[in-house]
């Protein structure tokens, strides 16, 4: 048997479908048909008629021995395929096609019968066997039939909760919901949003991990804003401190309601 690899994209294994592969396997020699002789000829050797052999005389000795100009085939090497050489075969490059099933894994084994090597005097030939490996996906990751993908959060939609668009293999889009007060680093799960499992009609979940999406840049608005909010973190706890004077209770508190109004936007 002919083993080779035949690389798949996670779109493929979404797809499943018809593929070709690129091997090398022995046939019939094409110049002579399989014959191995030049023109499907043969011509016997001139020194030994065709026998093989020839006698050298040592005296009352008469001893035989190979031909040297035939090599004991009997045949002249003129008449020999320039190709095979004789053999009868040669090696030939041809495309083999072959089915994949959708969900197919990595190592996984496709066999396609009588595709393979062809000896001569055989009437089928061997088969060729196809090994699975899958590319790396730019932005998928799998275990089996499950997807996992990496989203971008803005650090407000995981404070006040919202939604998140993510892609879907193969194309199309998704929404995702994401709860108020979201980690970074949370997934999320879309059901059956992933690769359909092998010989089933099921499939998968697709995981959306999200991470924190910090800004490069900020507006002068923008940056006011979260100085605002850091001040209130640090001082939401001041306006119960009897130390605190009323006007800068007053300060925190008008932060604290600024900031309310914010989020009551968001």
């Amino acid at each position: 048997d002919i083993q080779t690899k035949l690389s798949l994209s996670l779109e493929d294994v979404l797809k499943g479908g018809e593929h070709e592969v690129s091997i090398r396997r022995n046939g019939a020699c094409k110049s002579c048909a399989g014959s191995g002789y030049q023109d499907g000829k043969v011509v016997k050797c001139r020194r030994c008629h065709g026998q093989g052999q020839v006698r050298l005389n040592r005296g009352f000795l008469a001893i035989a021995q190979p031909c040297p100009d035939c090599h004991g085939t009997g045949i002249a090497s003129t008449a020999l395929c320039s190709i095979c050489h004789g053999s009868g075969q040669s090696s030939q490059k041809v495309t083999v096609k072959v089915t994949v099933p959708i969900g197919v894994e990595a190592g996984y084994s496709l066999r396609v019968r009588e595709a393979g090597h062809k000896a001569s005097g055989h009437s089928t030939a061997s088969d060729v066997i196809i090994v699975i490996q899958l590319k790396e996906h730019k932005e998928f990751e799998r275990d089996g039939a499950d997807l996992y993908y990496q989203a971008a959060a803005p650090f407000d939609v995981l404070s006040l909760g919202g939604k998140l668009t993510v892609p879907l293999l193969g194309g199309g889009q998704a929404q995702v919901k994401v709860p108020a007060g979201t980690q970074s680093g949370k997934a999320l799960r879309l059901r059956k949003k992933g690769l359909p499992k092998l010989n089933s009609q099921e499939f998968g979940d697709l995981f959306v991990y999200l991470e924190v999406e910090v800004p490069k840049a900020l507006t002068a608005a923008e940056r006011e804003l979260l100085v605002a909010w850091r001040s209130l973190r640090e001082d939401e706890s001041a306006v119960q401190n009897p130390s605190l004077s009323q006007e800068e209770a007053s300060i925190v508190e008008n932060i604290k309601s600024v900031w309310s109004k914010l989020k009551n936007l968001g």
